[in-house]
Protein backbone atom coordinates (compact mmCIF):
# COMPACT_ATOMS: atom_id res chain seq x y z
CA UNK A 1 0.00 0.00 0.00
CA UNK A 2 1.31 3.48 -1.11
CA UNK A 3 2.32 5.56 1.74
CA UNK A 4 1.32 9.55 1.51
CA UNK A 5 3.98 11.60 0.77
CA UNK A 6 2.63 14.34 3.07
CA UNK A 7 0.69 14.39 6.62
CA UNK A 8 -3.12 14.04 5.48
CA UNK A 9 -5.02 16.77 7.80
CA UNK A 10 -8.89 15.51 6.31
CA UNK A 11 -10.32 12.56 5.63
CA UNK A 12 -14.05 12.99 2.87
CA UNK A 13 -16.71 10.62 2.56
CA UNK A 14 -19.06 9.57 0.35
CA UNK A 15 -21.63 8.55 2.41
CA UNK A 16 -24.24 5.94 0.68
CA UNK A 17 -22.09 2.77 0.11
CA UNK A 18 -19.19 4.11 1.97
CA UNK A 19 -20.33 5.01 5.26
CA UNK A 20 -23.40 3.44 5.52
CA UNK A 21 -25.74 0.82 3.65
CA UNK A 22 -26.94 1.12 0.35
CA UNK A 23 -30.49 0.21 0.37
CA UNK A 24 -32.19 2.33 -2.61
CA UNK A 25 -33.37 1.06 -5.78
CA UNK A 26 -31.80 3.37 -8.21
CA UNK A 27 -33.73 1.14 -10.80
CA UNK A 28 -36.87 2.13 -9.31
CA UNK A 29 -36.28 5.72 -8.93
CA UNK A 30 -34.65 6.15 -12.65
CA UNK A 31 -38.13 4.69 -13.45
CA UNK A 32 -40.62 7.34 -11.53
CA UNK A 33 -38.60 10.07 -12.64
CA UNK A 34 -38.85 8.90 -16.21
CA UNK A 35 -42.64 8.96 -15.14
CA UNK A 36 -43.11 12.28 -14.26
CA UNK A 37 -41.20 13.38 -16.90
CA UNK A 38 -44.02 11.87 -19.03
CA UNK A 39 -46.84 13.89 -17.00
CA UNK A 40 -45.02 16.88 -17.53
CA UNK A 41 -44.52 16.18 -21.62
CA UNK A 42 -40.40 15.90 -21.57
CA UNK A 43 -38.81 13.72 -24.30
CA UNK A 44 -37.37 10.94 -22.39
CA UNK A 45 -34.54 9.78 -24.93
CA UNK A 46 -32.27 13.16 -25.33
CA UNK A 47 -31.77 12.56 -20.86
CA UNK A 48 -32.48 9.08 -20.18
CA UNK A 49 -28.29 7.99 -20.25
CA UNK A 50 -27.63 10.83 -17.24
CA UNK A 51 -27.78 10.48 -13.51
CA UNK A 52 -31.01 10.51 -11.93
CA UNK A 53 -30.22 14.19 -10.47
CA UNK A 54 -28.59 14.94 -14.10
CA UNK A 55 -31.76 14.14 -15.64
CA UNK A 56 -33.86 16.00 -13.93
CA UNK A 57 -31.54 19.39 -14.26
CA UNK A 58 -31.49 19.17 -17.54
CA UNK A 59 -35.54 18.10 -18.32
CA UNK A 60 -35.90 20.62 -16.23
CA UNK A 61 -33.91 23.53 -18.45
CA UNK A 62 -35.53 21.72 -21.76
CA UNK A 63 -38.87 22.99 -20.28
CA UNK A 64 -37.70 26.48 -18.85
CA UNK A 65 -37.49 27.50 -22.22
CA UNK A 66 -41.28 26.13 -22.97
CA UNK A 67 -42.23 27.86 -19.67
CA UNK A 68 -40.32 28.63 -16.47
CA UNK A 69 -43.63 27.19 -14.37
CA UNK A 70 -43.67 24.34 -15.81
CA UNK A 71 -40.09 23.72 -15.24
CA UNK A 72 -40.61 24.55 -11.71
CA UNK A 73 -43.60 22.68 -10.92
CA UNK A 74 -41.67 19.50 -12.85
CA UNK A 75 -38.57 19.76 -11.16
CA UNK A 76 -40.04 20.11 -7.86
CA UNK A 77 -42.46 16.42 -8.07
CA UNK A 78 -39.55 15.03 -9.56
CA UNK A 79 -37.26 16.08 -6.28
CA UNK A 80 -40.29 15.10 -4.22
CA UNK A 81 -40.25 11.53 -5.65
CA UNK A 82 -36.72 11.18 -5.59
CA UNK A 83 -36.40 11.71 -2.17
CA UNK A 84 -39.48 9.66 -0.87
CA UNK A 85 -37.77 6.65 -2.03
CA UNK A 86 -34.69 7.87 -0.33
CA UNK A 87 -36.10 8.11 3.05
CA UNK A 88 -37.91 5.04 2.73
CA UNK A 89 -34.87 3.35 2.15
CA UNK A 90 -33.10 5.08 4.73
CA UNK A 91 -35.20 3.46 7.28
CA UNK A 92 -33.92 -0.10 6.71
CA UNK A 93 -30.14 1.59 6.55
CA UNK A 94 -27.52 1.47 9.07
CA UNK A 95 -23.97 2.83 8.90
CA UNK A 96 -21.14 -0.19 8.40
CA UNK A 97 -19.59 -1.99 11.18
CA UNK A 98 -16.85 -0.15 12.81
CA UNK A 99 -17.28 3.41 11.48
CA UNK A 100 -17.95 5.12 14.18
CA UNK A 101 -14.65 4.10 16.05
CA UNK A 102 -12.92 5.02 12.83
CA UNK A 103 -14.07 8.16 12.97
CA UNK A 104 -12.86 8.48 16.65
CA UNK A 105 -9.60 7.28 16.39
CA UNK A 106 -9.62 9.91 13.34
CA UNK A 107 -10.76 12.70 15.31
CA UNK A 108 -7.73 11.67 18.20
CA UNK A 109 -5.24 12.12 15.28
CA UNK A 110 -6.48 14.90 14.69
CA UNK A 111 -7.77 14.05 11.33
CA UNK A 112 -10.49 16.56 10.36
CA UNK A 113 -13.50 14.51 8.53
CA UNK A 114 -15.85 15.80 6.07
CA UNK A 115 -19.08 14.11 4.19
CA UNK A 116 -20.49 14.94 0.67
CA UNK A 117 -23.45 13.23 -0.68
CA UNK A 118 -25.50 13.24 -3.15
CA UNK A 119 -27.91 12.04 -0.90
CA UNK A 120 -30.53 13.91 0.79
CA UNK A 121 -30.09 14.79 4.51
CA UNK A 122 -33.25 13.53 5.68
CA UNK A 123 -32.51 10.64 4.84
CA UNK A 124 -28.79 10.59 5.77
CA UNK A 125 -29.65 11.68 9.06
CA UNK A 126 -32.14 9.26 9.54
CA UNK A 127 -29.24 6.33 9.40
CA UNK A 128 -26.50 8.68 11.13
CA UNK A 129 -28.63 10.99 13.10
CA UNK A 130 -25.92 11.96 15.76
CA UNK A 131 -23.16 12.80 12.57
CA UNK A 132 -22.24 16.25 14.61
CA UNK A 133 -20.41 14.27 17.11
CA UNK A 134 -18.63 12.49 14.51
CA UNK A 135 -17.79 14.86 12.00
CA UNK A 136 -16.18 18.20 11.17
CA UNK A 137 -18.59 19.35 8.30
CA UNK A 138 -20.93 18.26 5.78
CA UNK A 139 -22.63 18.88 2.43
CA UNK A 140 -25.78 16.63 1.36
CA UNK A 141 -27.30 17.58 -1.89
CA UNK A 142 -29.55 20.55 -0.35
CA UNK A 143 -26.60 22.60 0.49
CA UNK A 144 -24.55 22.87 -2.37
CA UNK A 145 -25.85 24.16 -6.44
CA UNK A 146 -22.41 22.07 -7.34
CA UNK A 147 -23.53 18.23 -6.36
CA UNK A 148 -20.44 16.04 -7.27
CA UNK A 149 -19.77 14.64 -10.14
CA UNK A 150 -19.07 18.46 -10.43
CA UNK A 151 -15.72 18.76 -8.49
CA UNK A 152 -16.94 22.32 -6.43
CA UNK A 153 -18.93 19.74 -3.86
CA UNK A 154 -15.63 18.59 -3.07
CA UNK A 155 -13.74 21.79 -3.30
CA UNK A 156 -16.60 23.59 -1.17
CA UNK A 157 -16.12 21.52 1.79
CA UNK A 158 -12.17 22.24 2.02
CA UNK A 159 -12.95 25.07 2.10
CA UNK A 160 -15.02 24.46 5.06
CA UNK A 161 -12.29 22.91 7.12
CA UNK A 162 -9.63 24.94 5.84
CA UNK A 163 -7.76 22.29 4.27
CA UNK A 164 -5.47 22.05 1.04
CA UNK A 165 -6.37 19.12 -1.21
CA UNK A 166 -2.68 18.35 -0.87
CA UNK A 167 -3.33 17.07 2.72
CA UNK A 168 -6.38 14.99 2.07
CA UNK A 169 -7.90 11.91 1.20
CA UNK A 170 -11.25 11.29 -0.99
CA UNK A 171 -12.94 8.57 0.22
CA UNK A 172 -15.74 6.99 -2.33
CA UNK A 173 -17.46 3.30 -3.57
CA UNK A 174 -18.40 4.89 -6.95
CA UNK A 175 -15.51 6.09 -9.98
CA UNK A 176 -16.85 9.45 -9.36
CA UNK A 177 -15.60 10.06 -6.31
CA UNK A 178 -11.89 9.23 -7.25
CA UNK A 179 -12.73 11.58 -10.72
CA UNK A 180 -13.15 14.44 -8.12
CA UNK A 181 -10.38 13.62 -6.09
CA UNK A 182 -8.34 13.54 -8.81
CA UNK A 183 -9.58 16.76 -10.51
CA UNK A 184 -9.35 18.64 -7.10
CA UNK A 185 -5.66 17.16 -6.58
CA UNK A 186 -6.72 14.77 -3.27
CA UNK A 187 -5.61 11.30 -2.51
CA UNK A 188 -8.40 8.91 -3.24
CA UNK A 189 -9.83 5.81 -1.87
CA UNK A 190 -12.23 3.16 -3.63
CA UNK A 191 -13.77 0.66 -1.72
CA UNK A 192 -15.95 -2.17 -2.52
CA UNK A 193 -18.73 -1.75 -0.27
CA UNK A 194 -21.13 0.04 -2.32
CA UNK A 195 -22.41 0.12 -6.08
CA UNK A 196 -18.64 0.31 -7.93
CA UNK A 197 -17.62 -2.06 -9.55
CA UNK A 198 -13.93 -3.38 -8.79
CA UNK A 199 -12.87 -3.28 -12.44
CA UNK A 200 -13.94 0.10 -12.82
CA UNK A 201 -13.09 1.74 -9.95
CA UNK A 202 -9.46 0.19 -10.70
CA UNK A 203 -9.56 2.07 -14.11
CA UNK A 204 -10.33 5.03 -12.42
CA UNK A 205 -6.84 4.36 -10.48
CA UNK A 206 -7.22 5.17 -7.27
CA UNK A 207 -4.45 6.27 -5.20
CA UNK A 208 -5.80 3.17 -2.69
CA UNK A 209 -8.86 0.02 -3.31
CA UNK A 210 -9.65 -1.12 -0.06
CA UNK A 211 -12.40 -4.14 1.15
CA UNK A 212 -14.30 -1.39 3.28
CA UNK A 213 -14.17 2.42 4.51
CA UNK A 214 -12.85 1.06 8.41
CA UNK A 215 -9.02 -0.10 6.34
CA UNK A 216 -8.15 3.54 5.54
CA UNK A 217 -6.58 3.23 8.83
CA UNK A 218 -4.07 0.76 7.82
CA UNK A 219 -2.80 3.30 5.54
CA UNK A 220 0.56 4.60 5.99
CA UNK A 221 0.40 8.59 6.88
CA UNK A 222 -2.87 8.34 8.67
CA UNK A 223 -2.56 7.89 12.13
CA UNK A 224 1.55 7.81 12.05
CA UNK A 225 1.80 10.60 10.25
CA UNK A 226 5.43 10.93 8.64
Amino acid sequence: MTAVKLPIQAVIFDFDGTLAEIRIDFAAMRKTVLHVMERHNVPAHPFAKLYILEMVKAAGEYLRAVSPGASRAFVSEAMQEIEKIETSAAKGAKLFAGVKPMLTVLAAVPVATGIITRNCFPALHAIFPDYKDYINALISREMTDFVKPDPRHLQEILALLGVSPQRVLMVGDHHIDVQIGKEVGTYTAAVLTGTGKEDVLKEASPDFILSQVVDILEIPGIKNPP
